[in-house]
């Protein structure tokens, strides 16, 4: 897990992931998976609902900081994720309330993919 990331840059992929509930935005959110994070719990891997800065595309192949690669997620999802892309699986996902295990099968979303693709093109023309 990278934790080299500042305040401002955690904040900033909080603020982007989804929001269940609007009066408790600044506490509770959702993963792309569907899994509670708690804003409190950010690289706690102690807490069911610790979360981390996932990049959609895997910083072994390619360390890519910019704000569309990154996005939270559960830390249990960030595990399962590993360094698979665009397809991967995740561990966690929300019933009601409450996280509960199940393996489900995701894909980045086609947005990010682009964005990924266009950056990896700009790269290798430097």
């Amino acid at each position: 897990m990278s934790t080299n990331f500042s305040e401002e840059q955690e904040q900033a992929v909080w603020n982007k992931a989804s929001i269940p509930i609007e009066d408790e935005k600044d506490n509770w959110r959702k993963d792309c998976c569907g899994a509670w994070i708690k804003r409190s719990a950010y690289g706690d891997r102690d807490d069911e609902y610790g979360w981390e800065i996932d990049h959609a595309y895997p910083a072994s192949k390619t360390e890519i900081n910019e704000m569309f690669n990154l996005r939270a997620m559960n830390w249990k999802n960030n595990k399962s994720k590993d360094d698979d892309y665009p397809s991967y699986t995740a561990d966690v996902t929300s019933d009601g309330d409450k996280n509960i295990e199940k393996k489900k099968s995701w894909t980045v979303n086609k947005t990010i993919q682009s964005k990924v693709a266009a950056y990896l093109a700009k790269m290798t023309k430097i």
